[in-house]
């Protein structure tokens, strides 16, 4: 666990997929589970000996920030409101984050990797693509009311792995790419690894 103070106000704290899992704690519980995350964030200050500076009866704001190996936590005391997330611009196209698909590209299958631990839910729809340069990720969402996540979380956790493709470009990359997975490659790349290492 690494600590660095960006001002008197706030902190990062740096977790690694090991330390999380130490702590029995999986990336979809900083979002569906509001008891278990703020227990888990008043450990993490405890640990980081923290406690003097940002107290329980404080005000309080923890923004997750999923990375390929774990996660940054940044928690800011006194802050008020929660700024709202900006937008996004990726190949000269902006970000809908109520969109319900979305194909995203990546040359390191570690990338990939690393959505199958953060990134795993019903209702979401996952296929693989290889062009023989990049991999495509193709997530969808099954249902129009989504109950775990909303489509603005999973396209941030999945835009830190992997970057957004323009809409324009899906069917021609599809069409011009090697199905690898289709419908479900973060469940069936999980279920992998899970024989693998029993």
């Amino acid at each position: 666990m690494e600590i660095q103070h960006i001002n008197a106000n706030t902190i990062k704290i740096k977790l690694t997929n090991e330390e999380l899992n130490q702590r029995g704690l999986k990336m979809l519980d900083l979002f569906n589970n509001q008891r278990k995350v703020q227990d888990f964030f008043m450990k993490i200050l405890d640990e980081a000996d923290l406690g003097e500076e940002f107290s329980q009866n404080e005000p309080l704001t923890f923004q997750v920030m999923p990375q390929p190996n774990g996660l940054d936590l940044l928690v800011t005391k006194n802050a008020g409101q929660v700024p709202p997330v900006p937008q996004v611009e990726q190949n000269q196209f902006t970000v809908d984050w109520d969109r319900k698909e979305y194909l995203f590209s990546t040359t390191d299958f570690g990338n990939i990797l690393g959505l199958v631990d953060s990134l795993q839910m019903d209702g979401l729809a996952s296929s693989l693509y290889y062009d023989g340069q990049k991999f495509y990720l193709d997530l969808a969402f099954l249902d129009d009311d989504p109950t775990v996540l909303s489509t603005r979380e999973v396209w941030m956790i999945a835009s830190q792995f992997c970057e957004f493709v323009d809409p324009k470009e899906n069917d021609n990359i599809k069409l011009n790419s090697q199905t690898v997975l289709e419908r479900d490659a973060l469940g069936t790349i999980s279920e992998q690894i899970t024989d693998r290492n029993s």
